[in-house]
């Protein structure tokens, strides 16, 4: 994916979280706990092919806080989204 196009995503997702109360940040995390196919699509879309193992350890640990974690951190350094490669998410 072209990195302003990456860029891009990545500030709609986080502006998107930043926007959600704690009931809707749950449900996302419960939708997608529970979806492990739109998951996988997720992650594909942002250039990263997880197995099945990827998937269920990436699921295990996540929660709300982590979520939010995540997307502040991004928001303040963009280029972390960069360093993660295919194969190393989980």
């Amino acid at each position: 994916m072209p990195s302003d196009k990456k860029a891009e995503m990545v500030k709609q997702g986080t502006e998107r979280i930043k926007s959600m109360d704690d009931q809707q940040l749950k449900s996302m995390v419960d939708m997608m706990k529970n979806n492990k196919e739109q998951m996988r699509q997720m992650y594909r879309a942002q250039g990263m092919e997880m197995t099945d193992e990827q998937l269920d350890a990436f699921a295990n640990m996540m929660s709300p806080e982590m979520i939010k974690s995540a997307s502040e951190m991004i928001e303040k350094n963009p280029d972390l989204i960069n360093q993660v490669k295919p194969g190393l998410a989980a």
